[in-house]
């Protein structure tokens, strides 16, 4: 969010993130350190998306 409110271009409103939602992001960050195979490399799955 920091870095959000410091773009010029990008008017930032007070947005807060729910705790639950803060619970869940911290959960996958340690599941990923502690299982890091479990990532996908981004060079080899980002043309799998389609952005039409």
């Amino acid at each position: 969010m920091e870095l959000v409110k410091n773009l010029g271009f990008v008017k930032a409103a007070d947005v807060s993130i729910p705790e639950e939602h803060k619970k869940i992001v911290r959960q996958r960050i340690a599941d990923s350190n502690k299982n890091p195979e479990r990532l996908l490399d981004w060079d080899e799955v980002k043309n799998d998306f389609k952005l039409d």
